[in-house]
């Protein structure tokens, strides 16, 4: 069972990931940003780094493991 996990979260790990990265380099994503000197918003390319492309993923995995494991009964 703990393998599962374990194995599970390598595997969503990399998806997260694969999928981060085709997304951000395949599509014209933006962010908007808002300019406090002419208080007007901007849009600008979101050009995520691979650090923060990692950090990120890292976080999603780490959540979405201990909400799956918060719903196992272990008296069964």
């Amino acid at each position: 069972m703990v393998l599962f996990g374990i194995v599970g979260t390598f595997i969503a790990f990399g998806m997260y990931i694969l999928i981060t990265v085709l997304f951000t380099s395949n599509f014209d994503l933006k962010k908007s940003v808002y300019d406090h000197e002419k208080k007007e918003w901007s849009s600008l390319p979101l050009d995520l780094e691979m650090k923060q492309i990692v950090i990120m993923c890292a976080l999603l995995c780490s959540s979405d493991v201990i909400a799956a494991v918060s719903l196992i009964n272990p008296k069964e």
